[in-house]
């Protein structure tokens, strides 16, 4: 169920991750980046601010963002989630 706080809502659904602090540690693994790729898909573009989308971005992704639109954010994340899932399985 979605409460408006996109970290919270994600470490819900995620098994292994219980803080916030967990979920950069999951990105960089080949066991979790599967699952986070997953929950990040079903997260509704509209249910969040585009900061949330934004602070996502930033925090996943260690980097700046200066995407526009909130549907471009959760694209970006995606594409480059899924770049690095990929360089796992090399």
């Amino acid at each position: 169920m979605l409460n408006n706080d996109m970290f919270e809502d994600i470490i819900h659904q995620l098994n292994e991750c219980q803080y916030i602090s967990d979920l950069r540690h999951m990105v960089e693994s080949q066991q979790y980046i599967d699952e986070i790729i997953k929950v990040v898909h079903g997260l509704s573009v509209e249910a969040y601010s585009f900061e949330q989308w934004n602070e996502l971005y930033n925090y996943l992704l260690k980097k700046k963002c200066s995407l526009k639109t909130a549907q471009d954010i959760k694209q970006d994340i995606l594409e480059k989630l899924n770049q690095k899932a990929s360089s796992f399985s090399r």
